[in-house]
């Protein structure tokens, strides 16, 4: 566990490493980034919470905190077109009212997720099948041993088993609970037990590669911790990991947001978040690195004047980092963002009041095409939030040759298209004029067509390169050949 002194002693060095480091703002150079909404939702649909998920056709599930037949939410399904189904709508009776976190894959390929509930009805974990039955897997009560007031959604285990947290019950500080495919519910932990500040985790937990489960609490503990990030190991023994401290008292959290910051485990195995509060007097965002033993580090923190809160924070298969914030000084709505390995930041998107693009971002997730696809709870045609896509693609050059240029009729000339980008892939079709010789597949960013059926003459050539979900298109400057008429033989 660190001491507060040695925390301080942390603050101190990175509020000296925040004037010394001189970050900027600054756009990706050579990058296009093409925004679309997939859906608008109404008031009859609900307003989005949590990410989605996808399935492996490529379909998207999500919930809805409202909405639907009774108003207390829907699970939907979405693909990448926006034709827009709802899957189930809530009753609020036994069911459950309002689902609010993102749902889960269990192993049998049913979804799995959790309502909050309210004084009519208690809170849920339930169980949905891709068809449309559903049942529920547990019903939370106050008061009993396994709690109430679940935090966040649940996490599949590597046993195929599911994991999550409450807010409420346990030794008044909420509970980390098992539970399987049957409904068999196991509490392994009960906070508040510790006298470590360990009460009200603030989102599901994470399972890392070494088999522990990371979380956060929020709010404010004391007069000096805002929150701390604990660990639970497979024998089911508590550590705190690490305290964020505040110098203002006041400056509370809300442990009941249903959007609270999430940790993640970086293809590097450090634990990775998000955090938010008000530093020694500073208010503060800052995006951070946990290492096992506990060790913190600061890897980015913004203008709070600029960009007041921080929200969400992922890891893309291009190993940067995409994330959100609920608002920005220019549009007071929201950005999307990316942080590069090197921690530099690039806003992607900003979304405007003024026009249909939504409002307060509450979910992000890549897709299997390397898009960006997000939630608003707000905004859009409806005013009921949308359902997004975000795509950035690398601007690319194409370059052509021939050989042999001059060539004779009936020889074989080869053109040679090479396209400069984000390690591109795809196609690149050739063009004598407007009429296509072929396509042929990048290989090393490299593709070629070799043809002996070019008349005589002078022909403009032009090689095409069709992009890919990194990649945007582009086409070459054209190239002269000359096709020289054969010679005929002498007598």
């Amino acid at each position: 566990m660190k001491n507060h002194s040695s925390m301080q002693t942390f603050y101190f060095i990175f509020l000296i490493w925040l004037v010394l480091a001189g970050i900027f703002l600054a756009p990706t150079a050579g990058a296009a980034v093409d925004f679309e909404v997939l859906k608008s939702l109404g008031t009859q649909d609900g307003k989005p919470t949590g990410a989605l998920i996808q399935d492996a056709a490529g379909n998207f599930y999500g919930t809805t905190l409202y909405g639907g037949s009774h108003g207390v939410g829907t699970v939907f399904k979405i693909d990448a077109s926006g034709n827009y189904s709802v899957l189930y709508e809530f009753e609020g009776g036994s069911d459950g009212v309002n689902p609010y976190a993102t749902l889960v894959f269990g192993s049998d390929g049913s979804l799995y997720g959790v309502t909050k509930g309210n004084s009519n009805s208690n809170a849920t974990l339930f169980k949905l099948s891709l068809s449309g039955n559903f049942s529920v897997l547990y019903t939370f009560s106050p008061g009993s041993d396994a709690g109430y007031d679940p935090s966040g959604g649940l996490t599949l285990g590597s046993d195929g088993k599911f994991y999550g947290a409450t807010c409420g019950g346990g030794n008044s500080g909420g509970t980390f609970y098992r539970i399987d495919l049957s409904g068999n519910l196991t509490v392994l932990h009960s906070f508040g037990t510790s006298g470590e500040y360990d009460f009200c985790p603030a989102s599901e937990l994470v399972q890392a590669s070494d088999g522990s489960f990371y979380g956060v609490t929020g709010g404010q503990l004391s007069y000096d911790i805002d929150h701390l990030v604990f660990k639970i190991d497979p024998a089911w023994n508590y550590s705190v990991l690490h305290y964020f401290l505040v110098s203002n008292q006041y400056n509370q959290g809300n442990p009941d947001d249903p959007y609270p910051t999430r940790l993640f485990q970086g293809s590097d195995g450090n634990i990775y978040g998000v955090g938010n509060s008000n530093i020694y007097g500073i208010g503060a965002n800052w995006v951070y690195r946990l290492e096992s033993s506990g060790t913190a580090t600061v890897l980015y923190q913004p203008d709070a004047a600029t960009i007041p809160y921080l929200s969400l924070l992922i890891q893309g298969s291009d190993s940067n980092f995409y994330g959100t914030t609920y608002s920005s000084a220019d549009s007071g709505i929201g950005i999307v963002f990316k942080l590069d390995p090197s921690w530099n930041y690039s806003i992607l998107y900003e979304f405007d009041a003024d026009d249909p693009a939504g409002t307060s971002i509450v979910g992000l997730v890549q897709a299997d095409d390397g898009s960006l696809y997000g939630t608003t709870s707000g905004g859009g045609t409806y005013n009921g939030g949308i359902i997004f896509r975000l795509t950035e693609t690398q601007a690319t050059t194409t370059s052509l040759t021939s050989s042999l240029n001059p060539s004779t009729v009936g020889q074989s000339v080869t053109f040679t298209a090479t396209v400069t980008g984000n390690s591109p892939t795809g196609t690149v079709e050739f063009f004598v004029g407007s009429t296509s010789l072929g396509s042929r597949p990048l290989r090393n960013a490299v593709a070629s067509l070799s043809t002996p059926r070019l008349v005589a003459g002078t022909h403009s050539i032009t090689a095409v390169y069709s992009g890919d979900a990194n990649n945007a298109p582009s086409t070459s400057a054209a190239v002269t050949q000359v096709v020289k008429k054969r010679r005929p033989p002498r007598p």
